[in-house]
């Protein structure tokens, strides 16, 4: 899986870049034969004033699917990328369970 990470209004730090590398891989490590790409997009929306503005946005790029996107938004932004992340996975696993009910449902109406 190729991971790009852009920054929006603040520093990306090599250590911001190894944190998301970590927690995409694991979070989405069971996916990673179908995931080809992971476009993430940190932003700081408020800069130095403050609050929960810290937006972490995850673009993912599926084999055969269109892209999805999952986001999340907190006060710290390693927390907003651990909570994106973990959407992210959510949302693949949902993905996989549908289409594996779908090729299931179209198995039994070509058998019956």
């Amino acid at each position: 899986m190729e991971i790009e990470v852009r920054g929006r209004h603040m520093r990306l730090t090599e250590a911001l870049r190894q944190y998301v590398e970590k927690r995409l891989r694991f979070a989405l490590g069971r996916f990673d034969n179908g995931v080809r790409r992971a476009l993430v997009r940190l932003e700081d929306t408020n800069g130095p004033k403050g609050g929960i503005d810290k937006r972490c946005s995850l673009e993912l790029y599926v084999d055969g699917q269109k892209p999805s996107v999952a986001q999340a938004v907190d006060v710290d932004m390693y927390a907003a990328i651990d909570r994106a992340s973990g959407v992210a996975g959510r949302m693949l696993s949902s993905a996989r369970a549908k289409r594996r009910e779908f090729r299931g449902m179209s198995h039994a109406l070509t058998a019956g």
